[in-house]
């Protein structure tokens, strides 16, 4: 199915607190406006699509929950993800944010995702050392403390 490039609530003309009833009304609706077999116009194919796609994810609860909560981007987190928007904490950015899988020392690997959406994991990493990354960012000293006098 095409992915839409707008808001799922905006393609159907919708509020995001709109109910189920009201969705399914709007969504009725503008099938039947847009259905290929009765709107001819080139353009309400493509309409069509987004209509179905943003009622397929609207209508469904689950599917609803994490489109509310991840935005456009909601197919890219993994579903057992519960946390935060990745790239939304203190640091934001939308930079590596999160895990699937276990993690080190329960057999996974760490997955991390872009904004672009590409994606890249640990074994991409090739070994960085995080001491010596951390004693060249602060003069070779172990630790965050200022100098002895």
């Amino acid at each position: 199915m095409a992915t839409t490039t707008g808001d799922y609530y905006q393609v159907l003309g919708v509020e995001r607190g709109a109910s189920q009833d009201e969705i399914q009304r709007t969504y009725r609706k503008l099938a039947r406006t847009y259905h290929p077999d009765i709107n001819k116009d080139p353009g309400a194919e493509d309409t069509f699509k987004q209509i179905n796609e943003a009622y397929e994810v609207l209508s469904d609860p689950k599917k609803r929950a994490r489109y509310d909560k991840f935005g456009e981007h909601w197919r890219q987190v993994p579903e057992d993800y519960d946390g935060p928007m990745p790239g939304s904490g203190p640091f934001g950015g939308g930079g590596p944010g999160f895990r699937s899988g276990g993690g080190p020392g329960f057999g996974g690997r760490r997955v991390y995702v872009n904004t672009d959406g590409a994606g890249f994991d640990d074994a991409d990493v090739g070994g960085v050392d995080i001491d010596d990354l951390l004693g060249g960012l602060f003069g070779g000293r172990g630790g965050f403390g200022g100098r002895a006098s």
